[in-house]
């Protein structure tokens, strides 16, 4: 990949890249979903409300801002986009929020943060600087502290979309090949199935529910039937996470 190119597509990944991700759903829709999203996966893992919690490829803030409306008030957030960057800052009022490389920035900051999340971020690092990135990572985190790195599942039924739709991939991992990683670096690793579905209603979690399970399990038994093994391939979520401790 041209390095260069990778670069200039980064410092302006809202402008050409997550803007027309988020489509022309208005700025109140995509916080709300952002706050399904927290609830659904994370709610119980952040602990307490002053915890100091980094993310890192924070885009515009949608994740720390939902944070902030839930009480936490520590928060803080890099991201290679100026424009990003920039959007966050003055839409959300979210002060703590700057431009940095992940690792020169968490080098600085031995044991500074309880939690470190970084949602689709890993898929980005070139695999010779993976090492150094989930080192400085541990590094930073507080005694009894806390690190999360979602990332898109290989596995997916659509994962070939997951790992092309973005030029700027570098790599791509299954629960196995995120958890093998992590284990270099850290004691305690979890690799959890990440929701994207959000039932509200009793018909969507009538159909997120039963009928779900009941297709769900009809291909596993068809997985199984035409290769040995393929049954217990976690195919049935988009994302992935690790959550990790020291």
């Amino acid at each position: 990949m041209n390095d260069a190119m990778k670069r200039d597509i980064l410092r302006e990944y809202g402008r050409v890249h997550g803007d027309y991700l988020d489509g022309e759903g208005n700025r109140e829709e995509r916080l709300a979903w952002f706050g399904r999203f927290f609830d659904a996966n994370y709610a119980t893992l952040f602990g307490r409300k002053d915890a100091r919690i980094l993310e890192i490829g924070c885009g515009k803030g949608y994740f720390l801002k939902v944070l902030l409306d839930r009480g936490y008030s520590d928060l803080h957030g890099i991201d290679l986009s100026g424009t990003d960057v920039d959007w966050a800052r003055t839409v959300f009022d979210l002060r703590s929020v700057c431009v940095a490389g992940a690792v020169p920035f968490l080098s600085g900051r031995a044991g500074g943060f309880d939690a470190i999340f970084a949602k689709d971020v890993l898929e980005h690092v070139p695999r010779e600087d993976v090492g150094p990135f989930l080192e400085a990572a541990r590094n930073a985190l507080a005694p009894g502290g806390m690190a999360v790195f979602q990332v898109p599942n290989m596995d997916w039924a659509m994962s070939s979309h997951e790992r092309y739709m973005d030029w700027t991939h570098e790599s791509g991992f299954t629960r196995e090949s995120l958890a093998q990683v992590m284990r270099m670096y850290f004691s305690e690793v979890e690799v959890v199935k990440v929701r994207y579905i959000f039932p509200r209603t009793p018909r969507e979690r009538l159909s997120a529910g039963l009928v779900r399970r009941l297709y769900l399990s009809l291909y596993r038994f068809h997985l199984r039937m035409i290769s040995e093994g393929a049954g217990d391939v976690w195919f049935d979520c988009r994302e992935i996470a690790a959550v990790c401790r020291p």
